[in-house]
């Protein structure tokens, strides 16, 4: 199953906008990213797509109190969307509610909108999958880690999507969910982890369990290192991507690929706590790891929209004089483009690339042509940020060469994985 296509009307700030996710030829594309300032309803996306999306079995446990979805101003609010089986057959789904309504009669007043999604989940609780991630997703580490079986909903559907409705959901327990894989399959069952791992943690390696600390080891440049004491970019990938897996693998068991499955995606910043060089690479990594997941995802950094394809971001502004909010999809494709074009371009809407404070002696410059102002243009203008001393270029040779080094233990440890 995919999403070919939403329409929101008075969802919370979203009077009506609509979101094509097919791509010129009719096949729906795989990635979609969601840009746009703070305030502009981009969780409000990603949350209506997991409600509408999730069935109506888990309704009850992650609409919450239904006066909340409905704009202000508005008495009702409708999502409606297409899907697409693997068949290329479409799916017409919707959900409405108005204000005063409870859930039982939104149950029943729904049924007809949401029945191809019923029917199919009815047959098959593993059709139509779908997971989510909110911009709080917190790992599940330390003393308060949860058994597998339990979770912050009742139904497995609902906690799949747990962290976007949820802040304070924790994310499934990714050393338990190891120490339980490595108790019932031995070697076997961790192969997936410590491939998984190894690609997306660049210059660590998977080394053991310690069973008795319930926890996971990582061979780094600093020693052997169990998990929760990794850095909180390590922590949060390894701990959502592990979520990732644990629901895939569990929900798809008796597929010999597990991770092949076809589904949706739905990720609130994510590449959240990930320095510049690790948001060029997430992309690559999702795109093979889950070939067959569409993703749609949030994000501020330019350096992730500039891995978009062709027709990939989705840009949500508020257009005066109401300030209602708007959606520009984007035509062209943002891995043609250099950084500071990406920064530049209306995805993002800067004016310019420079400091605040150039801009600012820039602009005094030009008002008051003083020898003050032309002076603090001047200092602005000198390079400070790497002096051509020989210390500085040392030590970014050194930065460099463990980049390197970091890179190659990551390919060398993919190979033996691999074997």
């Amino acid at each position: 199953m995919f999403l070919q296509s939403l329409r929101l009307e008075n969802v919370r700030s979203l009077a009506d906008v609509e979101f094509d996710f097919r791509n010129s030829d009719g096949s729906t594309r795989k990635w979609t990213l969601l840009l746009g300032e703070n305030g502009c309803g981009k969780s409000s996306v990603l949350r209506a797509i997991g409600l509408i999306l999730a069935g109506p079995d888990v309704l009850p446990e992650l609409i919450g109190s239904p006066e909340t979805w409905i704009r202000n101003g508005a008495n009702s609010c409708r999502i409606s969307a297409r899907l697409v089986t693997q068949k290329e057959e479409a799916r017409d789904i919707s959900l409405s509610f108005s204000r005063g309504e409870n859930i039982s009669r939104i149950l029943q007043q729904n049924i007809a909108g949401l029945q191809p999604l019923t029917l199919a989940l009815e047959h098959a609780s593993s059709n139509y999958p779908i997971v989510g991630y909110g911009a709080s997703r917190r790992s599940n580490t330390g003393l308060s880690r949860m058994h597998l079986s339990e979770g912050y909903f009742n139904r497995p559907r609902a906690n799949a999507l747990a962290t976007l409705f949820a802040p304070e959901a924790p994310l499934n327990a990714l050393e338990s969910w190891a120490i339980d894989l490595h108790y019932r399959e031995k070697a076997k069952g961790l192969r997936l982890v410590k491939a998984t791992l190894a690609e997306l943690l660049p210059g660590l390696r998977f080394h053991s369990i310690d069973r008795e600390a319930k926890a996971l080891i990582f061979e780094t440049p600093d020693g052997r290192v169990p998990l929760q004491q990794l850095s909180d970019g390590y922590q949060n990938m390894a701990c959502w991507c592990g979520d990732l897996l644990y629901r895939l693998v569990s929900t798809f068991s008796h597929r010999k690929k597990p991770l092949d499955a076809r589904g949706v995606l739905l990720v609130d910043e994510v590449d959240l706590h990930l320095h510049p060089v690790w948001q060029r690479q997430l992309r690559k990594f999702l795109s093979e790891k889950f070939k067959n997941l569409q993703i749609i995802a949030t994000t501020h950094s330019p350096l992730t929209a500039q891995q978009a394809g062709e027709g990939e971001i989705f840009v949500l502004h508020r257009e005066p004089p109401a300030d209602a909010v708007k959606v520009a999809h984007l035509e062209g494709a943002a891995n043609h483009l250099t950084t500071q074009q990406m920064i530049l371009s209306p995805a993002f809407g800067l004016e310019t690339s420079l400091s605040t404070e150039m801009q600012a002696a820039r602009r005094d410059w030009k008002k008051e042509k003083s020898p003050a102002a032309k002076a603090r243009l001047s200092q602005l203008k000198r390079p400070t940020l790497m002096p051509p001393d020989s210390k500085t270029t040392a030590l970014l040779a050194r930065i460099a060469k463990e980049l390197s080094a970091r890179k190659s233990a990551a390919k060398s440890s993919r190979k033996k994985s691999a074997k």
